[in-house]
């Protein structure tokens, strides 16, 4: 008894808006003035599902074929419950799922078979991703922005140095470096981790990460479509 706007307005609210079945029945009755049982809303909603449905698994299926995944995960409450929601962002789709956890379970609940190049965070599930990943470069940026707004002059000059770093590599994707840029550049950032990666201080932990990430740094570099940050995905 009800058409196709209605419903599809009630899936909005429900499903992006994430309002309550019942603050949407006060609303059809506040507003459009007519009831609607809980029930009948749940059986427009079960409705909406099933026509998104084929839709949603093409989006998956171009998600999952790309050659680039951008993957991130936000947390989502379902009915005052914590949740996660995930997101395969391509150049052409986002697929999203809504799981209980944030594990390495709901990472391959998203991407199932999927073994293309992922960009990412530093969240440890992605670290050991079997293939190519780039590491997302802004997160980095922001770190060391903030060491070097520290008080203390070694990890001012840390977070300095690994800020001018990172932000010269940004720029190699708008003006790709000739072989002796690229060594000098090289040499210097590995003088960065050598002189602060055995301090237990916040320097420290920055360049051991540094470290830890150095094959994802740059694969934005090598592969086409990649960008240096997870950028889409957060988006």
């Amino acid at each position: 008894g009800y058409g196709p706007r209605l419903s599809a307005w009630i899936a909005e609210l429900t499903g992006m808006q994430r309002l309550s079945r019942r603050s949407i029945q006060d609303l059809c009755r506040s507003v459009w003035g007519f009831p609607m049982s809980l029930g009948t809303l749940q059986k427009i909603i079960d409705r909406a599902s099933q026509a998104i449905l084929p839709h949603y698994e093409a989006i998956a299926a171009l998600a999952r074929h790309a050659t680039v995944g951008y993957i991130d995960e936000t947390p989502w409450y379902s009915q005052h419950t914590l949740h996660w929601l995930w997101t395969m962002t391509t150049d052409t789709v986002s697929l999203f799922l809504i799981h209980p956890n944030r594990s390495k379970e709901a990472f391959f609940a998203l991407i199932e078979q999927w073994q293309g190049i992922l960009v990412s965070d530093g969240y440890g599930v992605y670290q050991n991703w079997v293939s190519s990943r780039q590491t997302c470069l802004a997160h980095l940026i922001r770190t060391a922005r903030g060491l070097a707004e520290k008080r203390d002059p070694a990890l001012s000059a840390c977070g300095r140095w690994a800020l001018r770093a990172l932000q010269a590599l940004c720029h190699m994707a708008k003006a790709p470096p000739t072989g002796g840029q690229w060594r000098a550049w090289y040499a210097r950032f590995c003088h960065l981790i050598a002189r602060y990666h055995e301090r237990a201080d916040d320097a420290g932990r920055l360049t051991r990460r540094l470290q830890r990430e150095m094959a994802s740094l740059w694969v934005f570099l090598c592969e086409h479509g990649v960008d240096a940050t997870n950028n889409r995905a957060e988006r």
